[in-house]
């Protein structure tokens, strides 16, 4: 839905409209559980972790997954599932 390149990219998909309804927790749980197993298997930066949005110009991926991205709950998930 944008126009760029997503080379070098871990691309997680998530089926809904996260602008209009809240993920579930199992929803976020896969979530966090994927980041983890990509930055350990990929060696990526935890402050790598990010959005759609971060790279192109877009309301992907809905509100109500991007406050977890940006307000570091993501990266604590990933934080404890590693045990950092």
């Amino acid at each position: 839905n944008t126009a760029y390149n997503p080379s070098g990219h871990f691309l997680i998909s998530v089926i809904g409209n996260y602008g209009l309804q809240e993920p579930t927790q199992a929803q976020i749980d896969a979530i966090a559980g994927l980041m983890a197993w990509a930055v350990e298997r990929f060696d990526v930066p935890l402050d790598r972790i990010g959005g759609h949005y971060d790279y192109a110009e877009t309301s992907c991926p809905g509100q109500h997954l991007r406050a977890l991205l940006e307000d570091g709950t993501f990266r604590r998930m990933v934080e404890e599932r590693l045990g950092s």
